[in-house]
């Protein structure tokens, strides 16, 4: 688990634990929660004073578990799905890729963060077969009570894939 938040100063920018430490003493140097800003001009709070796209907020943070990535698995060595609240839309989901490409970050699709979490519950659960498809239709109502939104998904999940029947939620 890496904080979702930024820290600016005059040389360097620090993420996750690290910025929430550094930036205990000097709260207008942080950045929080950019990813719920994303597919607005810029970050909702100023960070010393200036007004950041979050997209390259966000980005710094997607740098950040780029370098952990290659220093685990290698570099060049994967792809990475993202996820974002259910509730965003084309916009929003668009901003969030840039953010991956400003990192570098070799994105290989978006997925809505309720369907993550179902999707990681039935492959905990041995849902899915070793190939990957799940064993046998399942339809699941998700819902996402994180401590910023409310979002639902109606999943239904076949050996031949995943479909999202509906989605809603707000911020």
């Amino acid at each position: 688990f890496i904080p979702s938040v930024a820290f600016f100063d005059d040389t360097r920018i620090a993420v996750g634990e690290e910025a929430e430490l550094r930036g205990a003493g000097k709260p207008e140097h942080l950045a929080r929660l950019a990813k719920l800003s994303l597919g607005r001009p810029v970050h909702d709070v100023p960070v010393r004073g200036e007004k950041f796209p979050p997209e390259v907020i966000q980005a710094c943070l997607l740098h950040h578990l780029h370098r952990e990535l290659d220093l685990r698995l290698g570099a060049d060595r994967y792809r990475v799905v993202l996820t974002v609240p259910a509730f965003f839309g084309e916009l929003r989901r668009k901003a969030m890729a840039d953010s991956a490409e400003i990192a570098n970050l070799p994105l290989l699709d978006l997925l809505n963060e309720p369907t993550a979490a179902a999707l990681a519950f039935l492959e905990h659960t041995g849902y899915f077969s070793a190939t990957g498809r799940a064993l046998r239709p399942f339809r699941a109502l998700v819902y996402n009570l994180s401590g910023y939104t409310f979002e639902t998904t109606f999943l239904e999940i076949t050996p031949g894939g995943v479909n999202t029947l509906a989605v809603d939620g707000n911020l």
